[in-house]
């Protein structure tokens, strides 16, 4: 055992004792792999200086930079990390894990070294998802109250403990819901397994997979609209959660409230037994993920063109350059075609945190909101004394700043006139944002199955999706994340399992043993867009990247048991699982 934690309040016993029912199961999810599709990759040169650069496809090029530093003994200023184009990280590639081994042969052989993990290399020695063992007794009144909540959690973290995410599962078993009392108990172990890392809000779907469910069972047994139980029971702004904190502005009110008028849910519910012998059933639940922001800078500058140059060190990970470029274009009034977006090594960009925790555009997306400010605020300066005017009553206009008259400077000559002769200096604006703490993403899935009781193979069917964004900076692509990530969850639901043997030998090490979703799996995605307020990021943007993986894998656990009358408390959900739930 690395660590353990307890999270508890309240009279426990009491809060049992004045349930009218008690549901209590044990949940089983095993290790992911994030599936990212470009593997780890390296290079490194070293040059006569003793200065090494590394070229690399990571989450977080500062990250990458101060783990070579650290862990080979490196001075910080003789190590230089250029992020390149990435494909796909998820999680499984923040800090450039790989990174040093590069560096290291680089230095041995003296000449540049290129280091690509096999497929292979990648799902035995990669950093996975955590498996996790989590039993839980929830209890509710007849007037659908819960009541309270007992766990013990194991939490399993291979060969090196991961410090954070083993209590993650325990918080998120209680913060969506509210109960009068709880006692969770986690258990951090070590094994003789590849240590874990982040996979797409890490621990969020273990989590869900055991509340989601004793929600659904809870419901059954009150005979209550699983959604109703729910929307009595959630988490609310100001709302105790089970570290004693207080809940943030939230929008699960706003999701469910568009989930229960939506057809996935009002539409009449699949016939159980169908004509062509399947089973039927419908199913739904609720991710909440927390997120987190560290602090951020940018930089925006004017060039001789005209075009503004917005010069940060972030990955772009996702697409988030458009958005930013959207929301420097705002912010200064100009059309997006004038913002260049520039990605510049730790040597040269203000600090940029990982493209992870899905903070990039809560956190640098603001931090080129103010550095767009801060550029504009200097462009009306030196307008104002070009044209003579007022600057409050001067506005940006395509390539121009126009004045009340309609007299107007052009952006080239204010460059010319910043750095002409007897100009100030180049126009260069300053975006700075600390660490802060978001306001909680939400998303909520509906899943319908079909399932054959002859083999026990489950087909999904529909999967309708709704996420609180806040702001949809770029609606296209908060759609692509939405559903990037529901099918990333698809797949844990019904086929993703890192097997290990008992001497710690993995069983699966290739994409034909370890099976991912394909297009042919998945069903077209219905993606509902919902911008709740309560956000302090950029335009009142929230969280996107990681809400969306947490409830489509129970929903399809809570499907499945609509279906067979049976539920299936272990992910993920095979034909020989089901099968053993039909014939128990």
């Amino acid at each position: 055992m690395a660590n353990k934690r307890v999270h508890q309040h309240g009279d426990l016993a009491a809060a049992f004792a004045s349930s009218d029912v008690i549901v209590d199961h044990t949940y089983t999810v095993p290790g992911a792999h994030q599936g990212y599709i470009e593997p780890h990759s390296f290079v490194a040169h070293w040059d006569s200086a003793d200065h090494v650069t590394v070229w690399g496809a990571t989450q977080g090029a500062f990250a990458a930079r101060d783990n070579i530093a650290d862990t080979l003994g490196i001075p910080l200023a003789n190590v230089t990390f250029n992020s390149t184009e990435i494909g796909g990280g998820f999680g499984g590639k923040i800090e450039g894990v790989f990174a040093p081994i590069a560096v290291l042969l680089a230095k041995k052989a003296q000449r540049p070294v290129k280091l690509v993990l096999t497929r292979s290399e990648e799902l035995v020695g990669a950093n996975p998802a955590p498996a996790s063992v989590i039993q839980v007794k929830t209890g509710a009144r007849k007037d659908g109250t819960l009541t309270a909540i007992q766990a013990e959690v194991l939490v399993d973290s291979g060969a090196f403990a991961s410090n954070w995410i083993y209590n993650v599962v325990a918080t998120l078993l209680r913060n969506t819901y509210n109960f009068e009392a709880w006692h969770i108990e986690v258990l951090e172990l070590v094994t003789n397994k590849a240590s874990i890392a982040a996979y797409r809000a890490p621990g969020a779907v273990n989590a869900a997979f055991a509340i989601e469910s004793q929600m659904d069972e809870l419901a059954r047994r009150l005979n209550l609209d699983p959604l109703e139980l729910r929307r009595r029971n959630l988490t609310l702004e100001g709302d105790l959660l089970a570290d004693g904190s207080r809940q943030r502005p939230i929008g699960a009110a706003q999701v469910i409230d568009t989930l229960a008028r939506h057809p996935a849910w009002t539409s009449k519910p699949p016939v159980r037994e169908g004509t062509d012998g399947r089973l039927y059933g419908r199913g739904m639940a609720i991710g909440v993920w927390a997120g987190g922001a560290d602090p951020a800078g940018a930089l925006a500058k004017l060039e001789a063109d005209g075009t503004i140059r917005i010069i940060l060190g972030t990955v772009d990970l996702t697409g988030s350059f458009t958005s930013m470029a959207q929301i420097a274009a705002e912010t200064l009034g100009v059309d997006v075609e004038r913002i260049v977006m520039t990605k510049a090594s730790p040597d040269i960009a203000p600090f940029a945190p990982m493209s992870a925790g899905s903070q990039t555009i809560f956190a640098m997306g603001l931090a080129v909101k103010k550095a767009a400010e801060n550029l504009r605020e200097k462009l009306l300066h030196y307008a104002a004394d070009d044209l003579g005017a007022d600057a409050r009553d001067l506005t940006i206009r395509g390539e121009r700043v126009v004045d009340l008259a309609g007299n107007s400077v052009s952006l080239e000559m204010l460059y010319r006139i910043g750095t002409g002769g007897y100009g100030d200096g180049p126009i260069v604006g300053e975006g700075a944002v600390p660490s802060r703490t978001p306001a909680p993403g939400v998303a909520a899935a509906v899943a319908e199955v079909a399932i054959d009781p002859d083999t026990g193979r489950v087909e999904l069917t529909r999967l309708t999706m709704f996420q609180d964004v806040g702001k949809a900076i770029n609606p296209l692509a908060v759609e692509g994340q939405i559903q990037g990530g529901a099918v990333q969850s698809v797949g844990m639901a019904l086929w993703e399992e890192i097997m290990w043997d008992e001497a710690g030998h993995l069983r699966n090490p290739s994409l034909l043993d370890y099976r991912k979703p394909t297009f042919a799996d998945i069903p077209a995605i219905e993606t509902i867009i919902i911008e709740a307020p309560g956000s302090d990021g950029p335009y009142g943007a929230k969280l996107v990247g990681e809400p969306p993986i947490i409830p489509p894998a129970p929903a399809i656990a809570n499907a499945v048991a609509n279906a067979l009358g049976a539920r299936v408390c272990e992910l993920p959900i095979t034909p020989e699982r089901v099968w053993r739930a039909l014939k128990p």
